[in-house]
């Protein structure tokens, strides 16, 4: 009776181990989804932003691009799932990169005569930059879709 007693109480304390091993994993890759889209949300919101700044002629300054940044950066690190916090923070390190590009351009008394010559260095980097922070949040979206 005693082994009998055993073997069901190692059998049940395996399955509960097993069942709570299972709802951590599930519950932190639902959780890293969570924040993928709160990234996500975040830039879309920024976009927004920006759009209807420059569209009511308020030119933004590089604050807001730095604080946008640190916004991705502090949600790119609660991300723990290794393939999906690989790319969280490619996509706030990209989103850091470009800030001194932004601040250059905001700073450049030439911007308009740059639409009739090859344009300066930081704008084809900031180019490049926005090509690659685009491609990465769009496969973070597509594994953690709504």
């Amino acid at each position: 009776m005693t082994r009998n007693r055993l073997r069901i109480g190692v059998g049940i304390a395996l399955t509960v181990t097993l069942a709570a091993g299972v709802t951590l994993v599930v519950s932190n890759s639902t959780s890293d989804c969570d924040t993928v889209r709160a990234m996500i949300a975040h830039n879309n919101e920024f976009n927004e932003h920006i759009d209807s700044a420059v569209a009511t002629g308020v030119q933004p300054d590089v604050g807001e691009y730095q604080s946008w940044a640190l916004q991705l950066r502090q949600l790119a690190e609660k991300v723990r799932d290794p393939a999906l916090a690989e790319r969280a923070h490619t996509v706030a390190n990209l989103a850091e990169e470009s800030v001194p590009m932004v601040e250059t351009y905001l700073e450049d008394d030439e911007v308009g005569a740059h639409y009739n010559s090859a344009p300066p260095q930081y704008i084809k980097d900031y180019s490049r930059i926005a090509g690659q922070f685009h491609e990465e949040l769009v496969t973070l979206g597509e594994n953690c879709p709504v």
